[in-house]
């Protein structure tokens, strides 16, 4: 959906994510967003990004990470920095606040990356109680628990990780490290935010917070909506798409029809930039909820780690199957700001997760 707020649009995607810890006929609204990459320095659209996002009537609000443009250094610019908190309070005046650090927030290291760190922390004294900056920490609103999970400097600059998604020991053991913080329960709903979903959907690992089912939704950003061309370039360009929980090859499936979405294609394997994949161990990847609103199921589950075959599937055969199995959910969003060298017609996307009671 197109929302225009005094001439500024937003494309507000929404997604219904079953759930068995709400009671039928009962349901929560979150609203995620991430990439901000100093939005909020211009104030016409920073008054009509609190405005777009008031009227959601959401219960929390997540911001996944990357708040500035250029790593740690736009932390320490007094303006820039005032500017994320002018955004940050006035969101914390419609609901709850909780935010999770990116790639750019955490580069850099040293005496840079104290200073970035402590500023991001001291969000938090603009508005207690209402504003949550998560390093590894977790937070608890009524039946939400949500974790901010911040991988190490030493994870997140590594180009090989950070860039092709690679699956490696060390990422994956931070991440599972990130499950110490949950407590969790049958009427708890369980969020990680994150920003990178390369974490979450490596395809090799079979760590022990998947098959503990402890998490109902991480949620991630970093993608901007589209990759960069520039991948094709890489070396085992199907490696690296498959190794994300977000990416697929779907046969034969309705679009949105956005420019980057049809035009990024590498090998076999399709990019889609936005959507809900559901997981079961943190290794298999069992549906997709598109923005279309449509479930596709893999049909090549069974058939090895990284295989998929996607068909069209009823929504309720869906939403039953996933309920039954306890299936993770991985909700990507498309970014505030864009960041890619195709030409973009779409809006910064505004992603609202409507939490739809099972039980």
């Amino acid at each position: 959906m197109r929302l225009k707020i005094n001439n500024v649009a937003y494309d507000i995607v929404n997604y219904m994510i079953p759930t068995h810890k709400l009671y039928f006929g009962t349901g929560k609204r979150v609203v995620l967003i991430a990439d901000l990459h100093g939005y909020h320095n211009n104030k016409k659209k920073k008054v009509a990004l609190i405005e777009a996002i008031r009227v959601q009537k959401a219960h929390h609000i997540v911001i996944a990470g990357d708040h500035m443009d250029v790593a740690t250094g736009k932390w320490a610019n007094n303006v820039i920095y005032k500017n994320l908190c002018d955004l940050v309070l006035e969101l914390s005046k419609i609901a709850p606040v909780i935010l999770s650090q990116g790639n750019h927030d955490i580069n850099g290291g040293g005496k840079n990356q104290i200073q970035a760190n402590q500023r991001f922390l001291d969000l938090a004294k603009l508005n207690p109680g209402h504003i949550f900056p998560l390093i590894n920490d977790k937070v608890t609103i009524d039946e939400f628990e949500i974790v901010g999970f911040t991988p190490s400097y030493e994870t997140i600059s590594n180009t090989k990780i950070q860039t092709h998604g690679i699956a490696r020991d060390k990422y994956i053991n931070e991440y599972e490290e990130s499950g110490q913080y949950i407590t969790g329960g049958d009427s708890v709903i369980v969020e990680i935010a994150g920003h990178n979903p390369y974490l979450v959907g490596v395809g090799e690992s079979d760590i022990d917070l998947g098959k503990q089912k402890k998490v109902d939704n991480f949620l991630e950003g970093h993608i901007h909506n589209a990759y960069r061309t520039s991948m094709k370039t890489r070396e085992n360009p199907d490696k690296y798409l498959t190794g994300g929980g977000y990416i697929e090859r779907v046969v034969d499936y309705a679009h949105d029809g956005s420019v980057a979405e049809k035009s990024l294609v590498f090998g076999k394997v399709e990019s889609l930039a936005r959507g809900v994949t559901y997981i079961d161990d943190l290794s298999q990847q069992h549906y997709i909820l598109l923005n279309n609103g449509h479930y596709y199921r893999n049909a090549a589950l069974n058939e090895g780690k990284n295989i998929k075959r996607w068909i069209l599937v009823d929504d309720i055969e869906a939403i039953n199957d996933i309920i039954s199995k306890k299936l993770h959910a991985v909700t990507v969003t498309g970014g505030v700001k864009k960041f890619s060298p195709i030409p973009r017609k779409d809006e910064p996307e505004i992603t609202v997760i409507d939490y739809v009671g099972r039980k």
